[in-house]
């Protein structure tokens, strides 16, 4: 009995043991579960912290670089320009050469565009010049000299008529992109850049514009004079056909001109016969005296692309014993003052006159349009057919003018 009751209470102890073991276990567990969960929630509270300390300190910086962001930066432009004030940088053929022993047609393109533009209200002492050039990296000098100087817009000449097409259309767009580069509007004078260049001017929004003669015009001209002086002046054994050389300079842009000539005879129903075109250079003499041995009198007329290639037609026609003027005529092209003296003796029949006045006052209205970023269509001029009719009165007209 007494083995019996020790036994029950050695399992209620142990029963109890482990009951108060299992309590134990329970009590500690859930305590540590909620240090645990205080622990998380500190940390979890000072991360929170921590983040609102960082947004703070870094948020006004933040916010300021967004608003400097939102702020349109301020570009370069186009800007309008008082005439009056404006600076014009001229880089032209010339440009440097106003002295009075200079040649009379050398300088009146210079000064008749000064006397343009200062009519116009633009001030004489904000003019710059400079001379241009065939050779790109000089022309770019020179007109980057100009801007340098505070140029407000540019007229430019880009390179001269011994040229090719080509290089003088590359020559237009290393200005064009001087210009473009500078906000600066411009004006191309004398030698006209293509159509195609023109409109790569629209699309690219560039203030850009030419004032002067279509190139291939002194051919047109040509054709025009040889019917000005007529048929019969012309067609020496008057079979009813003009037969002519035409002479120009090798390798530029007048070698469009002896078919621009053909062109515009034909256009005026003229029956003419080409005999050729003749190349300047060291042989030019020999081949000249060969053709005129060659036709004899048949050869009627011989156009030149220019006066001083007209001079030097001249000088070799008249060492082949021909009389020019009488039994061959002589067509130059740029009215210098040696062939209009030759044309008012009776030697050369004509030449074509780019009228320097005319041409300069629509560069300087131009150039207000262009002052004010309004950008003006091109102005293409009509040069003048010189005979002995007017030859004197061109001298007179230019002399005057220079004075």
């Amino acid at each position: 009995m007494r083995d019996e009751r020790r036994r029950r209470r050695t399992g209620l102890c142990a029963l109890l043991s482990c009951a108060l073991l299992c309590l134990y276990l329970f009590t500690g567990c859930a305590s540590q579960q909620s240090t645990a969960g205080e622990t998380q929630k500190e940390a979890a509270a000072a991360a929170a912290a921590a983040e609102n300390v960082t947004e703070e300190t870094t948020a006004g910086p933040a916010e300021a670089s967004a608003e400097a962001a939102a702020e349109p930066a301020a570009e370069e432009t186009f800007r309008a320009v008082d005439p009056a004030e404006a600076v014009i940088g001229i880089c032209i053929d010339h440009a440097e050469e106003d002295g009075e022993d200079e040649d009379p047609e050398d300088r009146e393109f210079p000064a008749a565009l000064r006397k343009a533009l200062e009519s116009r209200g633009f001030a004489a002492d904000r003019i710059l010049m400079a001379e241009n050039s065939d050779e790109p990296d000089k022309m770019a000098a020179a007109v980057r000299g100009l801007l340098d100087g505070g140029a407000d817009l540019l007229i430019v000449e880009p390179g001269d008529d011994e040229m090719s097409q080509a290089e003088a259309d590359a020559a237009v767009r290393n200005v064009c992109g001087i210009a473009m580069e500078a906000h600066v509007p411009v004006i191309f004078v004398q030698q006209a850049p293509t159509p195609e260049e023109q409109a790569r001017w629209a699309a690219m929004e560039q203030p850009a514009t030419y004032v002067g003669a279509a190139f291939d015009a002194r051919g047109t001209v040509q054709a025009l004079l040889t019917e000005t002086l007529g048929t019969k002046a012309c067609d020496h054994d008057g079979d009813g056909t003009i037969r002519y050389l035409y002479v120009t300079q090798e390798g530029t842009a007048q070698d469009m001109l002896p078919a621009a000539y053909a062109a515009g005879l034909k256009e005026r129903k003229i029956q003419a016969e080409s005999k050729g075109t003749l190349r300047d250079g060291e042989s030019l003499e020999a081949d000249l005296q060969a053709a005129l041995g060659q036709h004899g009198k048949s050869l009627e007329m011989i156009v030149c692309s220019d006066d001083d290639l007209a001079e030097d037609v001249l000088e070799t026609v008249r060492e082949a014993g021909r009389n020019p003027g009488k039994d061959i005529l002589v067509l130059g092209a740029g009215a210098e003052e040696d062939l209009l003296q030759e044309i008012v003796g009776g030697a050369a029949a004509g030449t074509v006159y780019f009228d320097s006045v005319t041409e300069s006052a629509e560069i300087a209205a131009a150039a207000v349009k262009l002052c004010a970023l309004e950008v003006p269509a091109s102005v293409v001029l009509d040069p003048v057919p010189v005979t002995a009719s007017n030859a004197q009165e061109i001298r007179d007209y230019r002399n005057t003018f220079l004075k």
